[in-house]
């Protein structure tokens, strides 16, 4: 008989913050950049989805022959618009951290031109 050891599995939390300790080159701004793109395609998927529960949750209501199956077009509804909300919730959680990295890019591209320029007039006061 096999005795399975279960390992604790570190989680890490989905909406992490991550910092910059070198600047990215281009392959990491594309990706920021796709990245940005799978959002906006995402967020769209969810309005299509409530979109579909809503207009479905409608024609659930106007069937007048059965009004037992008059709940569930009012839960469709109601679905599709707790849909609606986490979709939009998503998006701009997703939206905030790609800026704060976006910022944080940019910020330490400023931190590295910096030091270069101060290294250059330093090399350069040296050299008189």
């Amino acid at each position: 008989m096999h005795t399975f050891v279960r390992m604790p599995i570190p989680i890490r939390p989905v909406d992490q913050d991550y910092a910059l300790r070198e600047e990215l080159i281009l392959r990491d701004h594309l990706s920021v950049v796709r990245t940005r793109l799978a959002n906006e395609r995402t967020l769209l998927s969810y309005i299509r989805s409530t979109l579909y529960l809503f207009i479905g949750g409608l024609a659930l209501l106007q069937v007048g022959d059965m009004w037992r199956i008059h709940w569930l077009g009012r839960t469709s509804i109601g679905f599709s618009l707790l849909f609606l909300l986490f979709g939009v919730y998503r998006y701009i959680t997703l939206r905030r951290q790609l800026n704060r990295f976006y910022h944080a890019e940019v910020e330490l591209k400023a931190g590295v031109k910096a030091r270069e320029a101060a290294e250059r007039d330093q090399r350069r006061k040296d050299s008189q």
